[in-house]
């Protein structure tokens, strides 16, 4: 996707460096489990 028609490939390394670094951010964010609201989680008992 990033990499499409060569965009980055043409950057000077600093802005592929920081781009690399929001989309690694951005994947991480998309992954990670919202807070607990304090309902509906499933006890082992």
């Amino acid at each position: 996707m990033l990499m499409a028609h060569q965009g980055l490939q043409q950057a000077p390394r600093t802005a592929r460096l920081a781009a690399s670094r929001r989309f690694a951010a951005y994947v991480i964010e998309a992954f990670r489990a919202p807070p607990e609201t304090g309902g509906g989680h499933i006890a082992f008992d």
